[in-house]
């Protein structure tokens, strides 16, 4: 091997994208929901 280098992966971030995408995604089809009478607001 002509080059020994070691990478090193930072998965916070990966792992907080994750997070605030599947928030989105779940705020989203709460909102459809809401807006189509089929939840309330307390649900």
């Amino acid at each position: 091997m002509l080059h020994d280098y070691e990478i090193e992966l930072d998965n916070s971030k990966q792992s907080k994208d994750n997070t605030m995408l599947d928030c989105s995604m779940e705020l989203l089809l709460l909102n459809n929901l809401f807006r189509e009478n089929v939840i309330t607001e307390a649900e």
